[in-house]
C-alpha cells in the first residue's frame, strides 16, 4: 500500500476527487466506490461521498496513486502514440497561463512544445458556441482533455480565454460537444453546397443569354 496508516483528511479528500476525472464523472465514481462496499459521507466533498477506507480501497485497486491519477500512461490521439508523462497537467497548465497571460497568445508556446514532443499541437480551436461561451480550445493534459473557453479576441493576443470556467470534458461534455459540432457543420455544409449550385447556375444562365443574344464581352 502507499500510505500506511491514517491518511489525512486533505490528502483522502485530494484522491477522491482525482478518482473523479479517472472514472469519468462524478456518477460513475459515485457507482464505483459504491460497489467497493464501503460509503460514508466525506464532509469535504461535494461530489461524491468519501472517507479514508474508501480512499484506501481505491489506491489499492489501482496499485498506487500515481496510477490513480495518470491510469493511462499511454494513448492514441489523432493517430499518434502519445506518452502521458510529457504531457502538462491541468495545474501546470493553468498556472502557466496565469502567469504569462490567459490568452490565446501564450497557448503557442504550449503549442510549440507539444509539437516538438509529438509532432501534432494536440489542441484545437472549437470555434462555436456551447450555450455558456463564444468557443472553447481543447487541451490534451495528463488527466484527459481541458477546455479552455473564450468570448473575446483582440488583433494583439487572439482569444482571451476565461480561465475560472475551465473544466475537464467527461463522456457527457464530450458528446454534447461532438453532436453539436454534427450539426453546425451538416448544417453549414448544406448551405455552401446550396450556394454553389446558385453561382454555376447563374454562371451557365449568363453564357446561355450571351451565346442567344451574340453579346459576348470584347477581347
Amino acid at each position: 500500500m502507499l500510505f500506511k496508516g491514517n491518511i489525512s483528511e486533505n490528502k483522502a479528500y485530494q484522491i477522491a476527487r482525482e478518482s473523479v476525472t479517472v472514472l469519468g464523472s462524478a456518477d460513475v465514481a459515485r457507482k464505483y466506490i459504491k460497489e467497493l462496499g464501503h460509503c460514508a459521507p466525506h464532509k469535504r466533498s461535494p461530489l461524491i461521498d468519501c472517507n479514508d477506507d474508501i480512499v484506501r480501497e481505491v489506491i489499492d485497486y489501482h496499485g498506487n496513486h500515481d496510477n490513480l491519477k495518470w491510469r493511462h500512461t499511454n494513448m492514441k490521439l489523432a493517430g499518434i502514440e502519445i506518452d502521458t508523462s510529457k504531457l502538462l497537467d491541468k495545474q501546470e497548465l493553468l498556472d502557466y497561463l496565469t502567469v504569462n497571460g490567459a490568452t490565446d497568445r501564450s497557448l503557442a508556446n504550449i503549442r510549440e512544445r507539444y509539437h516538438e514532443a509529438f509532432k501534432n499541437e494536440l489542441m484545437w480551436r472549437y470555434p462555436i458556441s456551447d450555450g455558456k461561451h463564444m468557443g472553447t480550445f481543447i487541451v490534451t493534459v495528463k488527466e484527459g482533455f481541458v477546455s479552455l473557453p473564450f468570448d473575446e479576441a483582440d488583433k494583439e493576443d487572439y482569444e482571451q480565454l476565461i480561465l475560472e470556467d475551465s473544466s475537464m470534458f467527461d463522456e457527457d461534455a464530450m458528446t454534447f460537444f461532438i453532436d453539436d459540432w454534427v450539426l453546425f457543420s451538416d448544417d453549414l455544409l448544406s448551405a455552401m453546397n446550396d450556394m454553389l449550385k446558385i453561382i454555376k447556375d447563374e454562371g451557365e444562365s449568363d453564357v446561355a443569354h450571351m451565346e442567344k443574344s451574340g453579346n459576348f464581352p470584347a477581347v
